[in-house]
């Protein structure tokens, strides 16, 4: 899979591999779920997605599927 930040519409997208869509997940916002430019994309070693909210301050949790921990 591949992830991809979108800053401008505060969303991640999720691609297999071989570039065809899969999901979109998150919105704009402050809520726990909800992104302020998410910058930076990461996975744990427990293959958690950890994803840098830029403008929020913050860093949010979320399953490999894009469900918020």
């Amino acid at each position: 899979r591949v992830y991809v930040s979108d800053t401008t519409q505060h969303r991640v997208y999720i691609y297999d591999k071989t570039g065809q869509f899969i999901k979109v997940f998150g919105e704009a916002g402050y809520d726990p779920g909800q992104f302020n430019k998410p910058m930076g994309l990461c996975f744990d070693r427990d293959h958690n997605l950890l994803v840098a909210d830029e403008a929020n301050n913050r860093i949010q949790m979320f399953t490999a599927d894009g469900q918020y921990i």
